[in-house]
């Protein structure tokens, strides 16, 4: 099926996906929401890892932890000068 034929049936298939997932999402214990947030940082960091060591294969698994490190440093000095921002964007 070609959604683009359809712009209406592709909208109201994405507002079923996410009614599904608040409706699942509401179900969960904080414990467990606590450990799909945890698990979501941890495949966040194992995903920049990888991204160091494919630019940077010459570094040691702690000078590429460390690098991660910077590059974490280096995205919160940008929100902290306001170069982005989190949330939604204004109107």
């Amino acid at each position: 099926m070609n959604w683009e034929s359809d712009p209406t049936r592709l909208r109201l298939l994405q507002e079923d996906i996410y009614r599904g997932k608040v409706l699942r999402a509401r179900q969960l214990t904080v414990s467990q929401r606590l450990a799909d947030v945890f698990e979501c940082s941890n495949t966040g960091l194992e995903l920049m890892f990888s991204g160091v060591r494919m630019k940077q294969p010459e570094l040691t698994e702690e000078e590429t932890w460390k690098e991660v490190g910077a590059r974490i440093h280096r995205v919160r000095r940008m929100r902290d000068h306001g170069y982005y921002q989190t949330g939604e964007a204004a109107p």
